[in-house]
């Protein structure tokens, strides 16, 4: 699945998500008139079991990648979801107003099963991003499962179990203590590190599953910043801060869940280049590419034997005019250049150039985003001249052009 996002819109989600949360604590006496509290339990629920279903999946999705990748980044994130949805699903299944689970649902339960996921979930994640990647030589999935299953049932049993012990988080009618403001404040800001973690990692690398892991970062920020200023768990804040979440986790899925069928695409249409490029290079030819850059033709691509054998290198080509590697009756190719670049058609011509009978066949790539090239193929034909034979074609380059052109 391709992904759309641009840095435009990157900054347009960001923007849009700030005023909404303006405009909510602007407006709120207003929104609390209209808001209803008793239908709060069912969108609670529904909201968190998207993030916990999108949790599940991130982990199902890392699994599957561990069998043949390996690496540390991917089997972190997995078991970092794993860990999180279990603990969000106490979260919801607790949160006061549910049935009956193990012991009756209270405040303090539900909101100690959402710091531990928060905290896990920001530390785990920052991690992510600082740590190297590595390839791991064994394959510790099964280890790496059992321990977090049994990190799970350990925190679902203090909470559960310890309730009453656990120090005081809210204050239903009086609003969040000052612990709990401060938890927040450090999950906060360990999202706000990882904001420009990932966004200093989309300049270096320019991958969107770093945009996204950001964009997902900024939502889960300001879903941060409503859990410490709510009075009641069924206010409009501790609402907006579970819709804000729900719109992190998707960007998350974006970005990491979707982002991997991408990578994959790109390393077997790398794959597939590189194995191109090296046919390319021992072509006994010229194969070149060159784009119009103001009134000029610039090479941007040419390697092949024939170019050695003229006494040139790539280097020299690729930058340089095209129009400075012929002269005198040669400059009539220059007429063929530009009957490709306006025409967008093929075309085949014979010339000489250095002393020596070619042939050079043009084909126009033209695409979005400014990526507009023609593609050529030079071919000495000076023994076919000289022994007056009828010169043959040269059908295997030209199935290679055409198969680049289909994977581009």
């Amino acid at each position: 699945m391709r992904s759309t996002l641009t840095e435009g819109k990157f900054l347009f989600y960001i923007i849009g998500a700030t005023l909404l949360l303006m405009l909510i604590h602007i407006y709120h006496p207003q929104l609390a008139m209209l808001y209803d509290r008793t239908n709060y339990v069912s969108f609670h629920t529904l909201l968190e079991f998207f993030s916990i279903v999108i949790s599940m999946a991130i982990f199902l999705n890392g699994w599957k990648r561990l069998e043949k990748e390996r690496t540390r980044r991917i089997l972190f994130i997995s078991l970092t979801f794993f860990i999180v949805g279990m603990v969000d699903l106490l979260h919801t299944l607790s949160f006061k107003g549910m049935p009956y689970f193990i012991t009756p649902s209270s405040v303090e339960k539900a909101t100690w099963a959402w710091v531990i996921a928060r905290i896990l979930e920001s530390v785990f994640m920052l991690m992510v991003l600082l740590l190297p990647d590595k390839k791991l030589k064994k394959d510790y999935r099964t280890a790496a499962l059992l321990f977090s299953a049994f990190f799970v049932v350990v925190a679902v049993f203090l909470i559960i179990f310890y309730e009453k012990r656990l120090p005081m988080l809210v204050i239903e009618g009086k609003g969040t203590t000052l612990i709990k403001n401060g938890i927040e404040y450090a999950v906060s800001f360990m999202q706000f590190l990882s904001i420009i973690i990932s966004l200093y990692q989309y300049y270096l690398k320019k991958k969107l599953s770093e945009l996204y892991v950001a964009l997902a970062f900024t939502f889960l920020f300001l879903s941060e910043l409503n859990f410490t200023i709510y009075l009641s768990i069924f206010d409009i804040d501790n609402f907006s801060g579970h819709l804000f979440k729900m719109v992190g986790y998707y960007f998350i899925l974006k970005g990491i869940y979707f982002s991997s069928s991408n990578d994959t695409e790109e390393i077997m249409e790398e794959d597939i280049s590189n194995k191109i490029e090296a046919v390319m290079i021992e072509h006994p030819g010229i194969l070149f590419k060159f784009k119009k850059i103001g009134d000029h033709f610039v090479y941007t691509y040419c390697d092949g034997d024939l170019l050695y054998q003229m006494g040139y290198s790539p280097s020299e080509m690729v930058g340089k005019d095209v129009a400075g590697f012929f002269s005198g009756k040669e400059s009539n190719i220059l007429d063929f250049y530009q009957f490709a670049w306006e025409t967008r058609e093929r075309i085949t011509f014979n010339a000489r150039w250095r002393n020596k009978s070619i042939v050079i066949s043009l084909m126009p790539l033209f695409e979005e985003r400014n990526k507009s090239e023609v593609m050529g193929v030079v071919t000495d034909i000076s023994d076919i001249v000289q022994t007056g034979q009828e010169p043959k074609p040269y059908p295997p380059v030209i199935e290679i052009l055409r198969f680049r052109q289909g994977n581009k």
